[in-house]
């Protein structure tokens, strides 16, 4: 992957979070790896039993997710993996009905869907307080939502993604609707016992509540959040296919509190591949504003300024009575908002102008105030019948024929460029000086 900012689009949307199903697998594969270190752990063993002697007993595999394309009614289907362990159901209510199903349990996959949900974490709470620290937020005023698996409501069983190992064609023709139910309850409050240890939960959302930012801080807190799954196609007609790696879960985000008009992405290229299971996107619209504001203190600050020449009368040499040294110094302090502003010159190029900055000094002989000398000290001050031109035509090949003939001004300016893929950027800028220096006399009257 070389770059993805020409093939696609994150519009309407200012920030986007994208990970691939294979990233979101990876990491309950190491959730559970870490959970196995907890005898007590919901990710190791569970076991439920209810007074009328039923019970679904279990060992727990790595869990996973499916993400669902083609078509969204759900976003994604949460697989329990059950690699051991044992069940006794009965098959109807009716307490004379003895009949049941005792089965042995050999890697089973309970699939399920389940959505993305969010709950607010209390500003007071440490729990506030420990996200507040790590993430390095200290002057933003913002609400915190954990993310969950939320499998309290629309939950839907999916017999397509399931699998019962050696029982499945029992399953298909032996489980009752009541048999299936109890099932299910059993794996719905294992969910129970997942959310109570925290193990459902997916990350932490903080959006901003009131814009107290500093505006050079490198963070875009989102104002609004959500989420929606996003295809990987080989070509950009290829159909949806689900079950795919590649394809992603996306946190879809706004900035500065503005509100889009629709709740998903659309299809633009690819977000991810089999080397890039994640990517995060920031929209131009909302960087380079930003970035802009950075590099144009950053050239106010390098910028060379004239500052009034040092020029006396020195007459240690009579021939050369005036003694002088031009002076400047970096940063223009006094530049107006409207000053150094970037301006697009081609995709990922800009350039930048000097204003016009100019300082003089006049001195006159003390024995003859008819006797004196300027010197005027400038930059992009454009001079009578001047024609723009960073450097003097090669027809012209001294400096003193140069400024007679062309009286071009010198420019103070430079470039900006980005290189995507690269995620580089280039600023270059340059200032040429003009120094006139005149010398007025009488004239010998001899």
């Amino acid at each position: 992957m070389t770059s993805y900012i020409n093939s696609t689009d994150s519009n309407p949307w200012d920030q986007m979070i994208v990970l691939s199903q294979k990233v979101i697998n990876e990491s309950f594969q190491n959730m559970w790896e870490v959970a196995q270190l907890d005898g007590d752990s919901p990710l190791t063993h569970y076991e439920r039993t209810t007074r009328g002697g039923e019970y679904l007993k279990f060992d727990v595999g790595a869990p996973s997710v499916e993400l669902q394309v083609v078509p969204k009614d759900e976003l994604l289907f949460f697989k329990l993996h059950m690699t051991s362990g044992s069940c006794f159901i009965y098959l109807s209510d009716d307490s004379n009905d003895d009949s049941h199903i005792d089965w042995q349990i050999n890697d089973w996959v309970f699939a399920f869907s389940v959505s993305i949900a969010q709950k607010t974490v209390e500003k007071e709470s440490q729990e506030y307080k420990d996200f507040k620290n790590r993430s390095g937020l200290l002057n933003w005023d913002f609400s915190l939502a954990c993310l969950f698996i939320d499998t309290s409501s629309s939950t839907k069983f999916s017999e397509e993604l399931s699998s019962f190992g050696d029982r499945q064609s029992d399953y298909n023709t032996l489980m009752t609707a009541r048999s299936k139910g109890v099932f299910q309850s059993f794996v719905s409050e294992w969910v129970n016992v997942m959310a109570a240890s925290g193990c459902n939960i997916l990350g932490y959302s903080a959006q901003a509540s009131a814009d107290t930012s500093d505006q050079y801080q490198p963070t875009f807190p989102p104002t609004l959040m959500d989420y929606d799954t996003y295809p990987w196609k080989a070509t950009p007609t290829s159909a949806n296919q689900d079950n795919l790696d590649t394809n992603s879960l996306c946190y879809l985000m706004m900035s500065n509190f503005t509100v889009p008009a629709t709740d998903a992405v659309t299809y633009s290229g690819q977000w991810t591949d089999d080397q890039h299971g994640g990517t995060y996107v920031l929209n131009r619209s909302l960087f380079w504003p930003w970035m802009f504001t950075v590099l144009r203190d950053v050239v106010k600050s390098m910028v060379p300024v004239p500052d009034v020449p040092t020029l006396y009368w020195d007459n240690t040499d009579p021939n050369h009575p005036y003694a002088s040294r031009m002076e400047y110094h970096f940063g223009d302090n006094t530049a107006s908002d409207d000053s150094y502003k970037f301006v697009s010159t081609g995709p990922g190029q800009w350039s930048w102008t000097g204003v016009p900055l100019s300082q003089s000094n006049k001195v006159a002989n003390p024995n003859d105030s008819s006797d004196y000398e300027t010197i005027v000290e400038s930059t992009n001050v454009p001079k009578p019948g001047a024609r723009k031109c960073s450097v003097p035509p090669k027809e012209y090949l001294t400096q003193d024929t140069y400024t007679k003939t062309r009286l071009i001004a010198p420019v103070s300016g430079g470039t900006l460029s980005f290189t995507a893929g690269q995620e580089q950027i280039s600023l270059t800028g340059k200032s040429t000086f003009v120094v006139r220096v005149d010398h007025s006399r009488k004239k010998n009257p001899t």
